[in-house]
């Protein structure tokens, strides 16, 4: 389940207190909503149908944009929140921190100009800034790629005695990894995650309760 930063003064503001009580449900449905870059997927259909509203694309982007920009329509399926990048990642994006390259890779994937929020502050690092920006990231952050995670689970699962395979450890890495990978590899309170290691065994722990029939594997040393 990935967590988002939202403002305690969103009910304060002018504009947001301005919209239907429909758009605004919106709003705050698109930040919870969208992926880690801010982009969503515009099914204002399912929206209506979960929420038992009437509320139609037009009225949505001509409220929330009256003042402002704030969310840019890339097609007819897909918007993209303009502040949402500022608000979650800070001023800038770090191309050498692994959560903000999977931002980058998105907003390319989609072909969204990084000028558009270019009023907010750049989201890219220039080379310089880049640089200096480096080694502040690798040293408050411990960033694993995938296969080091499935590796770890593997190894745990095998510690505690269960065929990893049998556990299906590969699918639990994978769901471990997307889920820290949403959080910029922090924790819930924000701090960030200096040792990952410990988490999988915390997250193995709880998972394989899952699998109420799976017997541990006998071994030689038992």
């Amino acid at each position: 389940m990935a967590k988002r930063f939202i403002s305690t003064d969103l009910f304060r503001e002018d504009w947001f207190l301005e919209l239907d009580i429909e758009v605004r449900l919106f709003f705050i449905y698109a930040i919870t909503n969208c992926d880690h870059a801010g982009i969503l997927k515009a099914n204002v259909r399912a929206f209506n149908a979960l929420n038992g509203t009437q509320v139609g694309k037009d009225t949505i982007l001509e409220q929330i944009n009256a003042e402002k920009q704030r969310i840019e329509k890339i097609s007819d399926t897909t918007w993209f929140i303009t502040d949402f990048i500022r608000f979650q990642y800070g001023e800038t994006l770090n191309p050498a921190n692994r959560a903000h390259a999977s931002v980058i890779k998105r907003l390319e994937q989609q072909s969204i100009d990084y000028g558009a929020i270019k009023p907010l502050g750049s989201p890219l690092l220039g080379v310089k800034d880049k640089d200096k920006e480096k080694d502040k990231d690798n040293i408050s952050i411990s960033i694993p790629d995938l296969k080091d995670v499935n590796e770890r689970f593997r190894s745990v699962a095998t510690s505690a005695g269960y065929d990893p395979s049998q556990l299906k450890c590969d699918a639990m890495a994978e769901r471990f990894f997307e889920y820290y990978e949403s959080q910029g590899w922090r924790k819930a309170n924000g701090m960030p995650i200096h040792k990952w290691q410990p988490l999988v065994s915390t997250w193995f722990s709880k998972e394989k309760s899952n699998f109420k029939g799976t017997s541990k594997t006998t071994r030689s040393w038992d």
